[in-house]
C-alpha cells in the first residue's frame, strides 16, 4: 500500500529490496513481487480478487483432495 502511488519499476525495486533485506534470494524476490503486482493489476482491471490464482480455501481444498487416498 505504501508504494501504490509510485511507477511500476520503482515499486518493483522497493519491494524486491525489502525482501532482499529479509534474506530472500533475488530470483525468488523478483518472482514474488512480479506475481503480486500482476495480481493487483488483474484486480483493478475487474478480474476479481486473485484472478487466475486459487484463494486460500481453494488451495487448501485442492491440496486435501490431491492427498486423499483413493
Amino acid at each position: 500500500a505504501s508504494t501504490a502511488g509510485l511507477e511500476s519499476q520503482a515499486r518493483l525495486r522497493r519491494l524486491v529490496g525489502m525482501l532482499a533485506r529479509k534474506g530472500y534470494p533475488a530470483g525468488l524476490a523478483f518472482r514474488m513481487v512480479r506475481e503480486a503486482l500482476d495480481d493487483e493489476r488483474r484486480r483493478r482491471a475487474g478480474g476479481g480478487p486473485g484472478a487466475g490464482y486459487l484463494d486460500e480455501d481453494e488451495f487448501i481444498n485442492a491440496e486435501l483432495a490431491a492427498n486423499e487416498p483413493d
